[in-house]
């Protein structure tokens, strides 16, 4: 006989198997799978040109050969990350040790996110909801990938589960680090910070004080090197009024949707756009006052044209909804042909959504309904949908999703004795929100992103045969820089060149 004794235990026959090695075992198997999988592909140790991975290769380069300090270059591109490809370029290879790290996060994350849900519902709960991550293909995907995702995926679980313990100062530090790896996670903060009153009855001012307190010191690193950069202070991002207009100016779509002049890019994002916003304001400008300028211009689309808003918002809310995961430097699509272990995963965010929301209603039902998990599920659709909809800034609602699937499953007992009237309504609220999920959207679009991935694949294996070649050093710089001009960071190719 087979039963679970308790969190941390696996009995068969007298025979215990500590609880956390169970799903790890499995969780492993499914990572040396996909590694091995991956291994075969070019985006194991190459960049690929045009996308993060490139910039932050082309970070570490900049570092090693400038010094310790990124002037010329705001942190827009994530301070840390950016220190943390560094460190791994003076190990090996940077992106397959970002590869290695970010599975090993992965591990981290299904652990802490077993340990979160049991905290809330209940050990039985936690140990399925690890299950659950382990079967859902979003998860395995960011594993083996060398941008920052899985790291972003792991300290929103871990600020989530410090919260709920009430760790309130530790909430404050883990919430600065995440912010300023993505900075959508700011509002986000502010959306704990302003429920933080509700779980602190005692002394609300100082809980809340001690969580800014924490937030502000660990984003001095940021404002100190922002101001050697760029000679203003800033926090985090100086690109989140571009990222507002690119969702929000006349030609949007709700995906990404480049604009004329402005390279779709990180550099493009940040030099072109500071360009563009000189140009039009005719004037020299600081990066936070071009923050500001492409800010307004978001906003003055959006009051413009409200009808137009209110249409594209709610384009991004099914772009949000849909099992369609919007492609953001890797496409997911693409990337299945390549990974084949993705396919036997059965959990997309369709499944999870409509599992996951009749979870969430059951639960008020029963009155076993969280904030703590709640503030994500309700607000971030609405959060980001005031940008655009990619699936790696989506990727976190999977959480509250898993867990009250977990919630679901594990009352399914009690569920079945309700009377008719709650069971018909859990199996339409499952069945409305599944066919949501799966209604077909931006169908071009699809087949453009998959096609503009193809092309990247032809550069990354370009830019990998020149890497691996026995080409002399000079040849090597001038055919390496002439892939990153194809790829328009025109940055990268000039550094490339003028390296000795």
């Amino acid at each position: 006989m087979t039963r679970i004794n308790s969190f941390f235990c696996w009995e068969r026959e007298g025979f215990s198997v500590p609880f956390p090695f169970l799903p790890i075992i499995v969780a492993t198997f499914l990572l040396i799978s996909a590694l091995l999988e991956w291994k075969k592909t070019a985006y194991f140790t190459t960049p690929i040109p045009d996308s993060d991975v490139a910039l932050y290769w082309f970070l570490s380069k900049f570092l090693s050969k400038e010094g310790p300090l990124i002037k010329n270059y705001p942190i827009f591109f994530s301070m840390y990350y950016a220190y943390f490809f560094f460190f791994l370029s003076k190990i090996g290879n940077p992106v397959m040790l970002a590869i290695f790290l970010n599975s090993f996060f992965y591990l981290l994350t299904l652990l802490l996110f077993m340990k979160l849900v049991s905290t809330i519902f209940g050990k039985e709960t936690g140990i399925l909801s690890g299950i659950l991550f382990m079967l859902t293909k979003v998860f395995l995907f960011y594993a083996i990938l060398p941008i920052k995702t899985m790291v972003f995926i792991f300290l929103t679980t871990l600020f989530i589960f410090l919260y709920v313990r009430r760790k309130y100062f530790f909430c404050g530090i883990i919430g600065s680090i995440v912010s300023n790896i993505e900075g959508l996670f700011i509002p986000v903060f502010i959306l704990y910070l302003l429920f933080l009153p509700i779980y602190a009855k005692e002394s609300r001012l100082k809980k809340f004080l001690l969580v800014m307190s924490a937030f502000l010191l660990f984003l001095t690193p940021s404002l100190f090197l922002n101001y050697l950069s760029t000679g203003t202070f800033g926090f985090t991002s100086s690109s989140s009024g571009i990222h507002l207009y690119i969702g929000n100016h006349k030609k949007a779509k709700g995906i990404y949707t480049s604009i004329p002049g402005i390279r779709p890019n990180a550099f493009g994002h940040f030099f072109d756009a500071e360009k563009v916003a000189e140009k039009l304001s005719q004037r020299k400008l600081t990066p936070a006052e071009v923050n500001r300028f492409w800010w307004k211009m978001g906003i003055r689309n959006i009051f413009a044209n409200p009808l137009r808003f209110v249409k594209l918002y709610f384009k991004k809310l099914l772009l949000f909804f849909s099992n369609w995961e919007v492609p953001n430097n890797f496409n997911l699509d693409y990337i299945r042909n390549r990974l084949l272990i993705l396919n036997f995963l059965p959990i997309d965010f369709a499944l999870a959504f409509s599992t996951g929301i009749a979870g969430f209603l059951y639960s008020i039902k029963s009155r076993r309904s969280p904030w703590e998990l709640n503030l994500i599920l309700l607000f971030y659709p609405f959060i980001l949908s005031l940008f655009f909809i990619t699936s790696r800034y989506r990727v976190i609602y999977y959480l509250p999703l898993l867990a009250y699937s977990a919630f679901l499953l594990v009352e399914l007992k009690n569920v079945l004795k309700e009377n008719l009237k709650i069971q018909t309504f859990i199996v339409s609220i499952f069945l409305l929100a599944y066919a949501i999920s799966t209604v077909p959207i931006m169908q071009s679009e699809r087949v453009s992103f998959y096609r503009g991935f193809k092309k990247k694949e032809v550069l990354t294996l370009a830019l990998r045969k020149i890497i691996t070649s026995n080409y002399k050093e000079k040849t090597k710089r001038f055919l390496i820089a002439r892939i990153f001009s194809k790829a328009r960071m025109e940055e990268i190719a000039r550094f490339i060149r003028e390296d000795k």
